[in-house]
C-alpha cells in the first residue's frame, strides 16, 4: 500500500513537472532572490530562493541548470503552436508563461557567468 501511494505520487511529479516548472518560473520571476556565496577562492556557490506557501524554496546551482534545460524545453515546444481564435485567453496566459519562463533561462545565464567569474 505505501509502495504503490509512492509509485503514484511519482508518477504524478513525473507527469506534472511541465507545470511545476512554470509554477517554480513564476515564482522566480515574481519573487525569486539570487545569492551568491563565495567559499573560497575558486568556487562561488549560487542559490535561488523565493517563499512558497509560507516556507522558502531553494534551488541549487544543479536545480538550475535542470529548470534551464525544461524551461528551454517548453519554450521551443510553444513557438511552434498557435491557437484557434477563440482560444484568445489561453493564448495571453501561453504568452505570459513563455515570457517568465525565458526571464529564468536569462537569469540562469546570469547567474552562471557570475559564478563562473567569482
Amino acid at each position: 500500500s505505501i509502495t504503490f501511494h509512492s509509485l503514484k505520487g511519482l508518477y504524478a511529479s513525473v507527469a506534472n513537472r511541465g507545470e511545476m516548472t512554470k509554477e517554480i518560473a513564476h515564482s522566480a520571476y515574481m519573487k525569486g532572490r539570487y545569492t551568491f556565496d563565495l567559499k573560497s577562492s575558486s568556487s562561488c556557490k549560487v542559490t535561488m530562493s523565493y517563499v512558497r506557501e509560507k516556507t522558502n524554496a531553494n534551488h541549487s546551482m544543479s536545480d538550475l541548470r535542470d529548470l534551464r534545460s525544461r524551461a528551454l524545453l517548453i519554450v521551443n515546444s510553444d513557438k511552434g503552436l498557435t491557437s484557434p481564435p477563440g482560444e484568445m485567453a489561453a493564448s495571453s496566459q501561453a504568452r505570459e508563461s513563455s515570457k517568465e519562463l525565458s526571464h529564468l533561462i536569462t537569469c540562469i545565464d546570469m547567474a552562471s557567468s557570475i559564478a563562473l567569474s567569482c
